[in-house]
């Protein structure tokens, strides 16, 4: 398993229910999802990015050929898993359908021939970061039988304080299996600080447009950011031809941008 990289371009194209914004705005249909998925993923590896997230419940069956093809072009592919609750000791019980296991998502990703696990972490009412990582361990166990990496993106609240971001991402630090934590870069002259915690973080978009992003990501680069795991702030392009020749264009211009940002952070840093 390498190590965490001083340049780490990965794309996110492992949305849910979000994505049906962006079928709405390109009048595509939900059956044309998964094909429209597989050309932004396509377009991604023929720019040359570091790393795709694809969802494991959504290509399950195509993983294994999805990642002998990011391979050729010497790209990781992680596997997105709906984001993980953590519930406390006083929060009522879980009345969802349950969460998907991340050790069963790690199997799968060893099967697959995958980089390992990408894991949204969100807390419930009554929970404590440190029962996150409590909850992380046997995971955390399983990628290193297997080898694999993990990444973990904490969904800070607004009532987390710095010093509790930045507890929690220090122990994340010591962990050899944790490749990345994948951070927001929503306002990094509050925050970047506490991130600093963690070397080597990845940016996330989260919503925001790609110039908004482009621009935090600057302001994050010195407070540890060494590169992104963005989604709809490359792809989302709001135009009626989503795969057509000027789409994959702006994609990859917008990437060949990110690149050259941490580029230059690196040669003056």
């Amino acid at each position: 398993m390498s190590g965490r990289s001083t340049c780490y371009i990965a794309v996110a194209v492992d949305h849910g229910a979000s994505f049906d914004h962006w079928l709405d705005a390109w009048r595509a249909s939900k059956a044309s999802r998964l094909a429209i998925k597989r050309g932004i993923i396509d377009i991604c590896l023929s720019t040359g990015v570091s790393g795709l997230v694809i969802s494991l419940i959504e290509f399950d069956a195509a993983l294994p050929h999805l990642c002998r093809l990011a391979s050729a072009t010497e790209t990781e592919v992680w596997l997105g898993l709906p984001d993980y609750d953590i519930m406390g000791k006083y929060d009522a019980a879980h009345s969802g359908a349950g969460e998907f296991p991340l050790e069963a998502a790690l199997y799968a990703a060893a099967q697959a021939g995958a980089a390992g696990i990408k894991a949204g972490l969100r807390l419930a009412p009554q929970a404590s970061w440190d029962e996150a990582v409590r909850v992380l361990e046997p995971t955390l166990g399983v990628a290193s039988r297997l080898n694999l990496g993990v990444i973990i993106e904490p969904y800070f609240r607004a009532v987390d304080t710095a010093e509790q971001r930045e507890a929690f991402l220090t122990s994340l630090r010591f962990a050899d299996t944790v490749r990345f934590a994948k951070l927001d870069v929503h306002d990094p002259s509050v925050w970047g600080p506490s991130y600093e915690s963690f070397s080597g973080w990845l940016a996330r978009s989260e919503g925001l447009g790609f110039e908004e992003f482009y621009a935090g990501v600057g302001q994050s680069v010195r407070h540890g950011c060494t590169g992104t795991m963005v989604g709809a702030a490359v792809w989302g392009i709001d135009t009626r031809s989503i795969l057509d020749l000027q789409s994959a264009e702006l994609i990859a211009a917008r990437i060949g941008r990110l690149k050259a940002l941490f580029q230059r952070s690196s040669a003056t840093g």
